[in-house]
């Protein structure tokens, strides 16, 4: 009888624990190669780094919704307890997000060309071997392709409204739904340029989404050039819906990403996305961002 009334004490007690943990809710979108569905057990690059990061986390039940940013960031400034993998840092956004250190240095959208036509805009590139996007889209007959809605920085989505119109332009612009179509078009010879991240080129054509759009016709060779419009990278970071609840977990998260082995993944599965004439690019930018890092305190400076 005593054994009976112990073990349905331990019962009670573990049941009362289990409620007690705080679950939290992540949401990301479906955006390859760096976010899938990971509530359906698909995962990104960034979604696999996610799981070696609350896998750190054991206090916390951990589940997974995939929604678009905009409902994402709604929801969160409608003070809904939530948290994101897959935020870029938007001052307008922090007094309702609470944000990580960041996670990682990103190479921001240029344009994605087919492998030897980066010949026909060698005199819009620098000394920095970057493009200027304004001059080849005023000075040249290049067709663009780009995704329609999609952000690619301030100062490039300036440019492309301020050209997307039918009068008065000398470059064609050509808007689609997708980066897949856009690069089946770019193979076809029917744009010669996209907007794109390297990483989603390189997914699409020698990365786990080339199938898909290709089968067994073969992907395109692409080559990517970086445009003096961009900054030398975007920071992925985590965030919380701000508040105590969301900068406690902030505050864990952080405390994971600190970690040298955290950080070499990151690396790693970032790199492996990347087009092979972008890797020896980003390995310098990433160099810049740790001293960076290192001169502002937010982490070495090797």
């Amino acid at each position: 009888m005593l054994r009976w009334m112990v073990c349905s004490l331990c019962v009670l007690w573990v049941t009362h624990a289990q409620s007690q943990v705080a679950t939290v809710e992540w949401r990301s979108p479906e955006f390859p190669p760096f976010f899938l569905e990971m509530a359906a057990g698909q995962y990104g690059v960034m979604d696999r780094l996610h799981l070696e990061v609350i896998a750190a986390l054991p206090d916390y039940r951990h589940r997974f919704r995939t929604s678009n940013y905009a409902r994402l960031l709604y929801d969160m400034k409608q003070g809904r307890q939530m948290c994101s993998h897959a935020l870029i840092k938007v001052p307008g956004r922090t007094p309702y997000v609470a944000y990580s250190r960041p996670v990682l240095p990103m190479l921001p959208p240029g344009l994605v060309v087919r492998a030897g036509s980066e010949e026909k805009l060698k005199s819009f590139i620098d000394a920095n071997g970057e493009l200027s996007l304004a001059r080849v889209m005023d000075e040249s007959s290049i067709r663009l392709g780009f995704v329609r809605g999609r952000s690619y920085g301030e100062e490039v989505d300036r440019i492309v409204r301020a050209r997307y119109a039918p009068e008065g332009i000398t470059t064609r612009l050509i808007a689609s739904r997708n980066s897949p179509l856009l690069l089946q078009m770019l193979k076809a010879k029917r744009v010669d340029a996209v907007l794109a991240y390297s990483s989603e080129a390189g997914h699409f054509t020698h990365g786990e989404g080339a199938a898909e759009i290709w089968g067994d016709r073969g992907a395109p060779d692409l080559g990517f050039l970086p445009l003096s419009e961009q900054p030398d990278y975007i920071n992925d970071y985590y965030g919380c819906t701000e508040g105590d609840w969301g900068r406690e977990i902030i505050a864990e998260v952080n405390r994971v990403l600190e970690r040298e082995d955290i950080q070499k993944l990151a690396v790693d599965l970032y790199t492996g996305t990347l087009l092979p004439d972008s890797v020896s690019h980003f390995q310098t930018i990433y160099q810049l961002y740790r001293r960076q890092e290192g001169e502002r305190g937010g982490g070495p400076s090797k």
